[in-house]
């Protein structure tokens, strides 16, 4: 964790959710419990819009204002408006619990409960229209989404009456799950036709893990709180517990006052077991498929499945480390609702146990990947899309890739370009060419015929019966007499060879594997007009300027056959790119597969090896045709000012939001744990704020030392029983217990959407919202309506938007504005 941030909203953030990843965790069982600490952070996401503002100085309604004046200008509708209604919860309880007694060992269980629980209802409502003579467009959207996750964790680490660690064992639960709806109506017209909109979209997933269970334990008892207890801050101590150490080792050192200890130790095997579920829904509707040319059955999908897994498993390779900085400074914090002060040190820590991230992280791996050969939700889906144009489409897409590979003698496949690349990736290295006679490694072959590895040759020792592979001195003048035969018909001396030094033109005398031709089929394209094929091949070691002649068959459906052949003029090595073009009595190509074989040869007729496969396959498809309504439409806005009217309204929001300057409350920020020497615990966070000339309590327990900051947000710290009654109260938690559908004001999307279609879809999705009215943009009391703000300027209302979407439209404006200055 890093102890600075220029970034204060992000590290505002980041403590509310950085603890979900080390998520789920399991609930507490009812025991007898001493030395009880619980802290916690809650957050009301109802509050976002105002403390973005009270944090950077900004007013998202202020923007607005500005956005909504920008789209007026250019004389353009946009209206927008969003409610949020959740909240997030992040508890942690430790506690000593009773004694228990295994093999004859008392053991002292120190347990640490993790609660997280987070849920949000999210409505967003946008309409925007544009008329110019017979060219507009009047649309609706209208999307609805649900955020939901419960996660509980208890982690035990039992000790013996020394201290020492003997085991940990960890239990976790967790339930997720996000769905959304969105309905988009209206309709787009142009050149005297109309296109109606009514497209619906609803998904949802999620993933639960009922159980889950892990053990681990040290090979022997662990000394982790013996080493930690005598250090005095500040000190910095790192622990390690893995599969692979063979003995435990410790070291320590003080270097200007600060202490640095480490201790690593052999764990035994990690065993677990888990159980989990998940399902999901997938409907679509309502897209204009016979505009584009496809059938409606093509582009309406309505799918769902669910699976369930169970199983064990038994890890013996892994590691539990942890590490913690712990600094000198100190304060008195109030740690429960009675007032009582505990000392304590900043830390950079997990705010837990060492090894609690590393158990969790472990076990939840486990959880999620399923068994070994059991069904998940992901294959699930795969299987379920099969058939569905936009599936086919992918296949089809990946099926054109050529498959780029050389085949060994052995079956193993390898990338092409690793062929005669000089490193042997074959078992018998047959990938380099020109070597021994099994196609593979370079050899030498003796005076008697024996064939011996090249890399034995002039290594002072014979290795052939008759010493050929050494330099001999036949005749007793101190010279040698034998030689070695290079390639090209001269001889050199046995002392040259294997030396380091090529004598031989194509360096064989010093194994050297002389390169020879080859080429691969690389890419096919096929035109279905004019029935043209062009396919690309890459060739290696072609001489440069020589003639050479691709011949090639093409089959395909229906009994299609196309024989012909290609001259070109090589090189050395890269990319070729041929076209085959249809030929007179030719049908129309059919949609299907096409295949491409080859053969490539020299001038002489010399045959080049294909170290490919032995054809390409594409697929072709007859690409869709829109309809004369949809091309009416399209070229009418393509002759209309629309472009215009977006540039515009890109440049208005550049001027309007130009002179918009945030001011944050704060220069800097600080993220600490906080860690109690005596009970060797981490017992809650602090972000301190920090200005020119004093530094606050932002978020954290009641502080000694820092006062709470004048600039604060809706964050609460919750202490002692608070945070257990919240821990309490979130353990499995479901998401209307969050999220109170009553308190969930979407007046604003209400209004924006008023006497559209969306309006209707979303009372018949959403029954306990009220009924929209007739009454359209009328936001007057006397209809009933909650007008949030009515922009003097412009005589548009402006509801209520979030940060989020206002970015939203802002970055669309910048689309436009940018392909204005390009």
């Amino acid at each position: 964790m890093n102890r600075r941030s220029s970034a204060f909203g992000l590290i505002l953030t980041a403590l509310l959710l950085c603890s979900a990843a080390f998520a789920p965790i399991a609930s507490a069982q009812a025991e007898t419990k001493t030395n009880e600490t619980a802290w916690g952070l809650t957050y009301d996401w109802t509050y976002l819009d105002d403390d973005v503002e009270a944090m950077t100085g900004i007013s998202f309604v202020d923007i607005l204002t500005d956005v909504m004046g920008a789209a007026d200008d250019a004389d353009l509708e946009l209206l927008i408006g969003q409610a949020t209604t959740g909240e997030t919860n992040v508890i942690f309880e430790q506690w000593t619990g009773a004694d228990v007694t295994e093999g004859g060992v008392t053991l002292t269980p120190q347990v640490t409960q993790m609660t997280i629980s987070h849920g949000t209802l999210n409505d967003v409502g946008v309409v925007t229209s544009w008329e110019e003579d017979d060219v507009s467009f009047d649309i609706a959207l209208s999307v609805d989404t649900e955020e939901y996750l419960s996660l509980n964790v208890e982690y035990t680490e039992f000790l013996n009456a020394d201290g020492e660690l003997v085991s940990m064992e960890i239990d976790l639960s967790f339930a997720s799950s996000s769905s959304i709806i969105i309905d988009l109506e209206g309709e787009v017209s142009g050149g005297g036709e109309t296109l109606p909109i009514d497209i619906a979209f609803e998904a949802g997933i999620s993933f639960d893990i009922t159980e889950a269970h892990g053990e681990a334990a040290p090979e022997s008892p662990s000394q982790l709180y013996n080493d930690l207890d005598p250090l005095s801050a500040p000190f910095s101590f790192y622990w390690d517990c893995d599969s692979w150490t063979e003995s435990a080792s410790s070291s320590s050192e003080s270097y200007d006052g600060h202490s640095s200890a480490s201790l690593s130790e052999p764990c035994d095997d990690y065993t677990g077991n888990f159980a989990n579920a998940a399902s999901y829904n997938v409907e679509f509707s309502g897209f204009p498929a016979e505009d584009i040319g496809l059938e409606a059955d093509d582009v309406s999908i309505s799918i769902s499945d669910s699976t369930s897994d169970s199983g064990s498993f038994t890890m013996d390779e892994y590691s539990l480390d942890g590490s913690m900085e712990v600094m000198d400074t100190t304060q008195d914090i109030t740690v429960d609702g009675a007032g009582t002060l505990v000392t304590v040190n900043q830390a950079e820590a997990f705010p837990g146990p060492l090894a609690m991230p590393a158990m969790a992280g472990i076990l939840l791996e486990n959880a999620v990947a399923g068994s070994e050969g059991g069904d998940s939700i992901w294959e699930a889906f795969g299987g379920d899309i099969e058939g569905l144009f936009w599936a086919d489409a992918m296949d089809e897409s990946s099926e054109g890739e050529s498959e780029e590979y050389f085949v060994c003698n052995n079956g193993e496949e390898i990338p092409s370009y690793w062929v005669n690349d000089g490193d042997e990736d074959c078992a018998d290295g047959e990938d380099e060419y020109g070597g021994g006679s099994d196609g593979g490694s370079p050899s030498f072959v003796c005076g008697d015929g024996e064939e011996i590895p090249f890399s034995w040759v002039n290594d002072d020792y014979e290795d052939c019966g008759d010493g050929s592979d050494e330099p001999q001195d036949y005749d007793g003048d101190n010279s040698t007499d034998n030689w070695f035969d290079c390639n090209d018909g001269s001889e050199i001396s046995m002392d040259w060879v294997n030396d380091g030094m090529w004598d031989c033109a194509d360096g064989e005398d010093e194994g050297e594997s002389p390169l020879m031709p080859y080429y691969y089929l690389d890419d096919m394209w096929i035109e279905g007009d004019g029935n043209t094929f062009e396919f690309n091949f890459w060739s290696e070691d072609l001489v440069d300027n020589g003639t050479y002649e691709l011949a090639y068959t093409i089959t395909g459906p229906d009994s299609f056959e196309r024989t012909d052949s290609e001259m070109f003029t090589g090189h050395s090595g890269g990319q070729e790119t041929l076209t085959s073009t249809g030929i007179a009595g030719e049908g129309a190509l059919v949609e299907g597969e096409y295949c491409i074989s080859s053969t490539l040869s020299d001038s002489e007729g010399g045959s080049i090896d294909n170290v490919g496969m032995d054809e390409l396959c594409q697929t072709y498809k007859i690409e869709p045709e829109p309809s004369e309504r949809l091309e009416t439409i399209v070229d009418a806005f393509a002759e209309s000012t629309i472009e215009n009217v977006m540039n515009s309204f890109g440049e208005n929001l550049k001027d309007r939001l130009g002179d918009i300057e945030g001011t944050a409350p704060y220069e800097d920020a600080r993220v600490y744990a906080l860690y109690d020497s005596a009970s060797m615990r981490i017992i809650g966070v602090q972000l301190i704020a920090i200005d020119p000339t004093m530094s606050y309590s932002f978020i954290g327990p009641e502080s000694s030392v820092y006062s709470e900051a004048p600039t604060t947000t809706h964050i609460e710290y919750l202490v002692g029983d608070a945070a257990s009654a919240a821990g309490s109260a979130t353990e499995d938690v479901e998401l209307a217990d969050m999220v109170d559908d009553s308190a969930h004001d979407t007046s604003s999307v209400d209004t924006v959407l008023d006497g559209t279609g969306v309006a209707d879809d979303r009372a018949e999705d959403n029954p306990d919202e009220p009924p929209s009215s007739t009454t359209g943009s009328d936001c007057s009391e006397a209809a009933g309506k909650d007008c949030d703000i009515v922009d003097d300027d412009t005589g548009s209302l402006i509801p209520f938007v979030s940060p989020l979407s206002v970015l939203g439209v802002i970055a669309l404006a910048g689309i436009f504005f940018r392909r204005q200055d390009a």
